[in-house]
């Protein structure tokens, strides 16, 4: 998904971003008259732009003009249709510290940091042995963040907002953004205004409850610790932020507080940001930098989250990250019913997923999740309200009810991996995608190897359902084959799984023999990974509208 930002960026604009009534508007000089006074200002949202040389210019148009301007393919600026949500309810902390003294003040006066800096930052004590950290939005009390100086154990008063640590003494369209807050606070020593993530690399979410601050930099410096936890997490905070603002910044120690307490210069922190690289060429690398992400595949066994059935987690291992696992079986068999216990399971391990189905309203589907995860027969307003506000953190959903072109669909599911850190993405299904190529074959190719292009951008798994051949029988077990279109749709996949529904006629035969069937066959039919293939019987339960394994 392309913003504005990207695009000017691309086209080689030297712009500042200013905040006005309208929104964050990106200032530059005209590129339809001879402007050099940074007369033209474009929508950082909507793209509308205007040279205010009125006697001169005055040229005004949409941003689809301006890429038709610039001879390119114009690409629609998304703003995409996920159900709205009611914003988060925080709560703001009632705490009362102390200036810090004794133990705590020579603990902070042992990583150099000036008394100044302390005063400046209003870091404080609750008692002889925790330091306190406030956070402030617009000059308001959002959070307060302790540390045992004794123990290194950190922890932050409940329930409050995740903002980026000193977010209020940042001005202009640069950030420079730090893994820790007192590293901030050397940082600004170094005179150098930065901020800190509120909880360290493995929790991004003021990402999402950030990203309209967010929107107004053009350029974002990332200074994570020089260590490889901390280079993890450049990539996937890269990743939802755009790397085409992004610079990756590596100091001389493994942070800024550690640089400081060093004694390294001014002159080498200030080089060290302006020498910062982009992230164009971060893939190609060797292979010593796999050496600790092979180590804890082997050591984690590959394991994936969890499906709702064990016999399936046994041979498949769970669904990884950067796979496709495509979901075939006969008309009516369930696959709809299933891919939502998918989804249902996935939220109650704290996965977030994003659901394009495009063959039938949300409403419909949703009803169905309702009525899978209240356990109930008769559905209340009570349960509607308590399900799907429990699900509102974790599901997010296309709501379209047409059919889907390969770039719309990515710039959804993109908008959902950046701002919200989606992992999980549901296609439902093939057929109602308009399928870009000279024949449907090579368009199903396309789309199927786009799809795992976005998975391994965005360590994602993702579901696609792809319907069976017209013509085949239902007494017949299904097999790879059995899918309609392309061979490709299941050589580039990693997972494929096929649900047979048990047909009358089998059950009546198994009746007759004095033997019961199973409802439902689920067959794991590819395995990339792990190889193992096989079967797991299931029967359907009417009132929870669930597959139960039979065991």
């Amino acid at each position: 998904m392309i913003d504005v930002g990207e695009y000017l960026t691309k086209k080689g604009y030297s712009f500042t971003a200013v905040t006005r009534p309208s929104g964050v508007n990106y200032i530059m000089n005209c590129p339809f008259c001879d402007d050099r006074e940074k007369k033209f200002a474009i929508n950082a949202e909507t793209g509308a732009y205007k040279c205010f040389h009125e006697n001169n210019c005055g040229v005004k148009g949409s941003f689809y003009d301006f890429q038709k301007f610039h001879n390119d393919i114009p690409e629609r600026l998304i703003k995409p249709n996920f159900n709205t949500i009611k914003p988060k309810v925080y709560i703001k902390p009632e705490v009362h510290g102390h200036k810090p003294s004794g133990k705590v003040l020579q603990w902070l006066s042992d990583r150099n940091l000036t008394e100044d800096a302390i005063k400046s930052f209003k870091l404080g004590m609750k008692n002889e042995n925790t330091l306190m950290i406030p956070y402030f939005k617009q000059g308001e009390l959002v959070n307060v963040k302790y540390r045992d100086i004794n123990t290194k154990k950190m922890w932050s008063e409940k329930n409050t907002e995740p903002v980026l640590y000193n977010r209020d003494a940042i001005s202009g369209t640069e950030l420079t953004i730090c893994e820790g807050e007192l590293d901030a606070v050397s940082l600004a020593i170094y005179g150098v205004n930065a901020v800190s993530v509120p909880n360290g690399t493995n929790d991004l979410r003021w990402i999402e409850n950030e990203w309209k601050w967010l929107e107004k930099f053009t350029k974002i410096n990332l200074i994570m610790d020089n260590d490889p936890a901390g280079q993890k997490a450049v990539k996937e905070i890269v990743t939802r932020l755009g790397e085409w603002r992004c610079y990756n910044v590596v100091l001389p120690f493994k942070d800024a507080n550690d640089c400081l307490k060093a004694g390294v210069s001014d002159k080498i922190i200030l080089n060290c940001i302006e020498t910062a690289k982009d992230f164009e060429m971060t893939n190609l690398t060797d292979t010593s930098y796999f050496i600790k992400a092979v180590k804890e595949r082997v050591k984690n066994k590959n394991l994936g989250a969890e499906s709702p059935f064990r016999g399936l987690d046994r041979m498949l291992k769970g669904f990884r990250d950067q796979e496709l696992t495509v979901l075939s079986g006969n008309s009516g068999a369930g696959k709809s019913t299933l891919l939502n216990q998918f989804i249902l399971t996935l939220a109650r391990k704290g996965h977030k997923s994003c659901i394009a189905s495009l063959e039938m309203p949300p409403v419909a589907y949703l009803e169905w999740m309702v009525r899978q995860e209240s356990f109930e027969g008769q559905l209340t307003d009570r349960n509607i309200e308590d399900v799907l506000t429990k699900l509102a953190d974790y599901v997010k959903i296309v709501d379209m009810d047409s059919v889907l072109t390969g770039k719309e669909l990515f710039d959804y599911w993109e908008f959902a991996a950046k701002k919200y850190g989606v992992k999980f993405f549901f296609l439902d299904s093939l057929m109602r995608m308009e399928l870009e190529g000279k024949t449907e074959y090579t368009g199903q190719k396309k789309l199927v190897s786009d799809l795992v292009t976005f998975s391994k951008k965005y360590k994602a798994h993702i579901f696609l359902v792809a319907h069976p051949r017209k013509g085949e029988t239902d007494q017949k077990t299904p097999g790879k084959v059995d899918i309609s279109g392309s061979a490709d749709i299941t050589n580039l996949a990693h997972n494929v799984l096929m649900l047979w529904r048990t047909t009358e006629e089998a059950r009546k035969k198994a009746e007759d023999k004095g033997k019961t069937v199973a409802d439902a066959v689920l067959y794991l039919r590819k395995n990339r990974t792990y190889g193992m293939e096989g079967r797991i019987l299931l029967n359907f339960e009417y009132q929870t509208r669930l597959y139960q394994e039979v065991q």
